[in-house]
């Protein structure tokens, strides 16, 4: 199994006969200029799965639906968080989640029936819908329930998804490769439903100047929510030129405190750590998020104090 990036339409060069569409929506638009040729490009993506392939959609993202508007010759499988009628049935949905000493159980139903019952060791109900993502491959490919059963009890994820890099002094370090503002909720989200009482402290480095000006307004309201945000300089990665860089870190922290929020600007990583040894306490979590090299930050915090 691959995880593929859109980036470049790279991913046309990966072909399968089972194709997974967990979301479309704005992103490399550097590359793609316009939302149709982003869609258009996934079209192509999908039309070339073989006719006794797969392609097992989300149909809760309005970007997928649009995709899928299109005939194509492999067999549609639903799923979501919720039952969509696909040309198969009713599709693949979770019910009754439910977390018992930090394990997540539920229910997969198929066609309105119960499937059977799992649980998932990694937090968040974004978790729970790609455990049914699994589940469905593994019914695909004719996999013993029991077998998955045990498969997704036992997994412990994958680096830098909400990854826990280490426990120091009471603080708890964590550290993701979310870039998009929906992925950027989605960590926020799971750390508010896991660490409720918990301070929560947040870095972020934006990936690329062309996609922090394009999703500013996004990223801020996301990050006004009630974390101690940080913020380190953008990671240029292919925005190299003083043409391409458009924004600055010290412009979503402004847009971040317009929203609300608490945020402060930091001019590299060793500001950054210095930051975190000096102002945060025993039972603090601290997160870094983003695709460039902030994983560093809580490496060196974990080693510094």
């Amino acid at each position: 199994m691959a995880e593929a990036c859109e980036y470049d339409r790279s991913f046309h060069y990966l072909p399968a006969k089972i194709k997974i569409i967990n979301n479309i929506e704005p992103d490399h638009m550097d590359y793609y200029k316009t939302w149709a040729k982003l869609v258009e490009s996934f079209r192509q993506f999908i039309a070339t799965t073989p006719q006794d392939g797969f392609v097992i959609a989300n149909m809760a993202n309005p970007g997928v639906r649009e995709c899928l508007r299109k005939k194509i010759d492999a067999s549609v499988i639903a799923f979501g968080p919720k039952p969509f009628r696909s040309p198969k049935g009713v599709g693949w949905y979770p019910k009754n989640i439910r977390v018992i000493n930090d394990r997540w159980y539920f229910e997969a139903w198929h066609n309105g029936r119960k499937y059977g019952d799992f649980v998932n060791s990694l937090p968040g109900e974004h978790n729970i819908l790609n455990a049914i993502v699994a589940i469905i491959v593994a019914d695909i490919l004719k996999v013993k329930k029991n077998i998955i059963r045990t498969a997704l009890a036992e997994f412990k994820g994958v680096h830098r998804r909400f990854e826990i890099i280490g426990r120091v002094k009471g603080r708890l370090v964590i550290d993701d490769y979310g870039h998009h503002p929906t992925e950027l909720k989605t960590v926020v989200d799971t750390a508010r439903e896991l660490f409720p009482e918990r301070r929560r402290w947040l870095i972020f480095q934006p990936h690329l100047y062309s996609r922090t000006k394009l999703f500013l307004n996004d990223f801020a309201r996301v990050l006004s929510g009630g974390e101690i945000v940080l913020i380190p300089p953008i990671y240029a990665a292919r925005d190299v030129t003083p043409a391409q860089q458009v924004t600055s870190s010290e412009e979503l922290v402004a847009r971040i405190i317009h929203y609300g929020g608490r945020a402060k600007y930091l001019p590299d990583f060793s500001n950054t750590v210095k930051y975190l040894k000096d102002n945060t306490i025993p039972n603090d979590v601290i997160i870094t998020v983003g695709a460039g090299d902030v994983w560093e930050i809580g490496r060196e915090f974990i080693k510094s104090i």
